[in-house]
């Protein structure tokens, strides 16, 4: 007689095809596809904002409009796009923590801030300090520099994305490959039995047209059998009594008996899904020394930024420097290129290709 736990365990449906318990969860590939979906919203809103901004700057006559319109680009951009970002930092600062999204915040929101600042009052003129004059329209160029990196992130963070939905679809599709129930022998009878509810050394029957449903060892019956979810080989393997079979592979042309030498968690296919999902939801040695060198670069880029701005404005006394010094560092230091480039590289390592 069964033991309710064991009872229990032959009665539920197997793990790899149920991913939810309650309907009101979402799984985890809906998940990913849902934030991939946002991030690419955010690309496209950075993108129209972005031309809105440029337009005012370079398209229209200097007048109240073009301001306008200016601050209605950026801001809905730095608002929507940004303000996620810069609520991220916060969390994780509250966590002792210092990343990416911190550079991010900084940098977009002061140049956001200058920007706003130049519109308000004229006569500040960041940037003709530094002899780089605003838009053809008198819109302060830092709206377009928060815009742009905005825009870039978001980009970024999109393709990365992908790469995370292409390896979900590739855990799917791995998944798939192991039936949820087998014909287990009981007693002189094969019955139906939940794959997990399966022993090792007990016998299944695998029939024509079917797949293995867990790694073991033939014991009557011949048969060609299609492995090429794991070695490639499109060409089916002659199998016979005595010689290994592995769950996932298809049983071609002739009924077999199996020995069952590994439980349904700790198979071939198993052990494939779980690196496959380990290396999704790690990060490689590169991106953690990124991560360490960061908790280091934010309080330095800060400590630079804070120093331009004392040493021009408390000791030359030129405060309009000061402010175009302090913005600089800032806006400079965002990791607008490392938010692209890395996912891109991520993208060709996945093999989507340059």
């Amino acid at each position: 007689e069964r033991t309710p736990r064991t009872a229990e365990r032959n009665t539920r449906p197997s793990a790899t095809h149920v991913l939810l318990e309650s309907g009101d969860q979402q799984s985890p590939w809906d998940r990913q596809e849902r934030y991939a979906k946002s991030r690419l919203r955010d690309s496209l809103f950075g993108l129209i904002g972005l031309v809105i901004v440029l337009a005012a700057m370079f398209a229209l006559p200097a007048s109240g409009w073009a301001l306008v319109l200016a601050v209605v680009g950026a801001g809905s951009v730095q608002l929507f796009v940004g303000g996620p970002i810069a609520w991220a930092a916060l969390r994780q600062l509250r966590h002792g923590a210092i990343g990416m999204d911190a550079l991010v915040a900084l940098g977009t929101w002061t140049a956001f801030a200058a920007a706003f600042a130049e519109t308000l009052f004229p006569g500040l003129s960041l940037h003709e300090t530094m002899g780089i004059g605003h838009g053809g329209s008198g819109v302060s160029m830092y709206f377009s520099d928060s815009v742009m990196i905005l825009t870039f992130i978001s980009f970024g963070r999109y393709l990365e994305s992908k790469v995370k939905v292409r390896a979900s679809h590739a855990i799917r599709q791995l998944m798939d490959l192991s039936p949820p129930t087998a014909l287990m022998r009981v007693e002189d009878d094969f019955r139906e039995t939940p794959v997990d509810g399966i022993p090792q050394g007990a016998l299944v029957l695998v029939r024509v047209g079917e797949k293995v449903p867990l790694d073991g060892v033939i014991v009557q019956g011949t048969s060609d059998v299609d492995e090429s979810w794991l070695t490639g080989e499109a060409l089916p393997v002659p199998k016979r009594p005595g010689e290994g079979v592995l769950a996932g592979s298809i049983n071609l042309t002739g009924p077999l008996q199996v020995e069952v030498l590994k439980p349904a968690s700790e198979t071939a296919l198993a052990q494939v899904v779980r690196l496959v999902r380990q290396v999704q939801s790690g990060k490689p040695r590169i991106g953690r020394l990124a991560d360490r060198l960061v908790a280091w670069f934010v309080p330095v880029v800060v400590a630079v930024a804070l120093t331009s701005l004392a040493i021009w404005g408390l000791v030359l006394g030129r405060w309009g420097t000061a402010l175009n010094a302090l913005v600089a560092v800032l806006v400079i230091a965002c990791p607008c290129a490392l938010g692209v480039a890395t996912p891109a590289a991520l993208m060709v390592a996945a093999g989507i290709g340059a």
